[in-house]
């Protein structure tokens, strides 16, 4: 990507992903499957953050790895079906800045580099056992599902977090900021599940499903039972017409990071006006709540499908999901001032109606539209690099990822001379954003503006050749344009009243393509 207005060559961003898999299979009779899983992946971001206000040496560079090794096993006996799986997962993660020199922050330019550098290591083993069966009880079929699962979770966070000093537009020092204490915590916790669930098929038009799922986690050490409900009708008694719907209780578990903080390094800030201390270092703590428990959310939906004419399927759905007890960042009052708490204030709410048309014509040849309206809205979060008291008195507001109005539509194809095509479109409302002052404060209502609508359609082309000598194996190479139009889809706007760029657009990703090789076996 680039910054068109930054010179060239610090006007560069730098993303690349890398996921590697192996599987191994083995079909020990027709009824055991045992499946061994080998996952590896990277991700690189380089200049995280660059925009017309902060130029390179003020960005961070942003590095994930990950591992997954998975052990399943698939067996049939007397009947029923058992599931295992024994998982290993192991992920690193890391976002430094391009140096120590103090930070400055102006409304119109940052310089310096930036004030902290993360690093982060997350370690998890899972182990699953499930087992299906059919069974007729009074007459009625019940095709039941009963299962539990078990985690072992190990983070550990080094945060090194180093001074820093905000300005106004006239280059008067307005607010410095220092932290004291441990840069590291490391915290182990236990995840246990179990769940039930069945469902019955209550004659050729109507099946119902009931379940429900316990959970628990060592960190909160709160027993969770969510029900679950669940209906599939044909009111034709064909498949060409299907109502359904669902209700239930869906519960998270809790973010390490934030419970993480409370074992790091203590924030200090002294208050300026034109230059002259006006207060002494007054200091912000992060805590957990005594009473922190898990987050839940009431999710229900119904959703008609109806397929009008041969292989043309329609779909229109309606969903909505109420959370409460959500997690979040809360200010409360000090004598100095304030501390962050971690706790259980908030509450969410997504509503949606979805209708979308699928052509499955051939399994080579098929075409798909979705257009999505949607609300989402929830109680702010303090931000922990700028944390603003006032935001504890707001009301719920649209979500950073609220996206209005969403039109999606992807579709692939053959082509003469054994090409295959495909193509993907994607149209939407822009994500809201707060505007800011030069303290990092929001100004007007929490997430008030939006940024430009975005557009892009991506297109690819592939085709399958035989290897030489290769025993029937075939490469497949495709290549690909992203962004085909280049149309200008800003991700970084600058939010600052006090900056003589407030609300200008930047960071669009250009056209650009792509190629991808494939070895395929017979």
């Amino acid at each position: 990507n680039w910054i068109e207005s930054l010179p060239k060559p610090d006007n560069q961003q730098r993303q690349t992903m890398s996921d590697q898999l192996f599987k191994i299979q083995w079909n020990l009779r027709e009824s055991h499957v045992v499946t061994v899983d080998l996952i590896h992946n990277t991700e690189f971001f380089g200049n995280n953050g660059l925009s017309i206000v902060r130029p390179r040496e003020t960005t961070t560079n942003f590095v994930r790895r990950g591992t997954t090794l998975a052990v399943s096993e698939r067996r049939i006996i007397g009947g029923k079906l058992l599931e295992s799986m024994i998982q290993w997962s192991s992920r690193h993660d890391s976002d430094l800045a391009k140096g120590t020199d103090l930070l400055e922050i102006r409304p119109q330019l940052w310089t310096g580099n930036y004030f902290s550098d993360q690093r982060g290591h997350v370690q998890r083993w899972h182990a699953a056992q499930s087992i299906v069966w059919q069974q007729q009880i009074g007459g009625l079929t019940h095709r039941i599902k009963a299962g539990g699962e078990f985690d072992y979770v190990d983070s550990s966070l080094q945060l090194d977090r180093r001074r820093f000093e905000l300005f106004n537009e006239s280059g008067a020092l307005r607010s410095s900021v220092t932290f004291v204490g441990p840069n590291s915590a490391d915290l182990h916790n236990l995840e246990y599940g179990a769940f039930l669930q069945d469902r019955i098929v209550l004659g050729s038009k109507l099946q119902a499903e009931a379940g429900i799922r316990y959970d628990r986690e060592r960190l909160v050490g709160r027993n969770n039972l969510a029900p679950r409900l669940g209906f599939s009708l044909l009111p034709r008694g064909t498949s060409r017409s299907k109502i359904s719907g669902g209700i239930g209780l869906f519960y998270d578990n809790v973010t390490f990071l934030n419970i993480e903080l409370t074992g790091l390094q203590r924030r200090f800030t002294t208050a300026y006006d034109d230059g002259i201390p006006i207060s002494a270092a007054v200091p912000s703590s992060v805590h957990v709540s005594p009473y922190l428990h898990n987050p839940y959310g009431l999710h229900w939906n119904v959703a008609w499908e109806n397929e009008w004419a041969p292989r043309w399927v329609s779909r229109i759905e309606y969903i909505q999901k109420n959370g409460h007890d959500q997690t979040r960042l809360a200010a409360v009052d000090t004598p100095e001032g304030f501390d962050i708490l971690f706790d259980n204030s908030g509450t969410s709410h997504y509503r949606a109606v979805e209708f979308s048309i699928d052509r499955p014509i051939r399994t080579d040849l098929r075409i798909l539209a979705s257009y999505i309206y949607s609300n989402a809205e929830a109680r702010p979060s303090l931000s922990l690099d700028f944390p603003d008291p006032t935001v504890e008195f707001l009301p719920e507001a649209p979500v950073e990822w609220n996206a209005t109005h969403r039109f999606v539509s992807w579709g692939y194809f053959p082509l003469p001379s054994h090409f295959n095509a495909s193509f993907s479109v994607e149209a939407r409302s822009g994500f809201p954003f707060t505007a800011v002052n030069d303290l990092n404060h929001v100004i007007g209502g929490y997430n008030s503006h939006r940024m430009a609508a975005f557009f892009t359609t991506n297109a690819s082309l592939e085709k399958q050749l035989p290897i030489p000598f290769g025993n029937g194996k075939r490469v497949a190479v495709r290549v690909g344009v992203t962004n085909l139009f280049n149309h200008f889809n800003p991700r970084f706007v600058d939010p600052n009243v006090n900056s003589p760029n407030f609300l200008h657009f930047s960071d669009s990703s250009r056209r650009h393509f792509v190629a991808r090789l494939r070895i395929l076996k017979k």
